[in-house]
C-alpha cells in the first residue's frame, strides 16, 4: 500500500504545481489587464484635454467674429452709437441740438 501512498502524494505535487502554474499565469493576465487600463485611461484623458482645448479655441475663435462683425457694423453705420433710440428720439435729440423752438418766426 505505500506504493499506492507514493503515488498519490506525486499527483498530489503534480496537482500543486499545475495550481501555482495557474495562478501565476491569472496573476500575470491581471497585471496586463491593469497595465491595459490605465493605459486606456491616460489615453482618454489626453483626448478629452485635446478636446477641451479644441472646443477652448473654437469658443475663442468665436467671440473674435462677433467682435469683429460687431465693429465692421460698427463702422458701416455712423449712427451705431443711437441703435438703442428710436427715430423720433434721435430726430428730438438733432432738433434739439439745432436749437429748434417749435415756433415760428414771423
Amino acid at each position: 500500500m505505500e506504493g499506492g501512498g507514493e503515488y498519490h502524494d506525486e499527483e498530489k505535487e503534480k496537482a500543486a504545481k499545475r495550481l501555482e502554474a495557474m495562478v501565476a499565469i491569472l496573476m500575470a493576465r491581471s497585471e496586463v489587464e491593469v497595465v491595459a487600463r490605465k493605459e486606456m485611461i491616460k489615453k482618454r484623458d489626453k483626448s478629452e484635454k485635446t478636446l477641451d482645448k479644441m472646443i477652448e479655441e473654437l469658443v475663442l475663435q468665436e467671440k473674435k467674429q462677433r467682435e469683429e462683425q460687431e465693429a465692421l457694423s460698427q463702422r458701416a453705420n455712423p449712427f451705431h452709437h443711437f441703435r438703442e433710440h428710436s427715430f423720433a428720439t434721435r430726430f428730438a435729440d438733432v432738433v434739439d441740438s439745432r436749437g429748434f423752438d417749435g415756433g415760428y418766426d414771423e
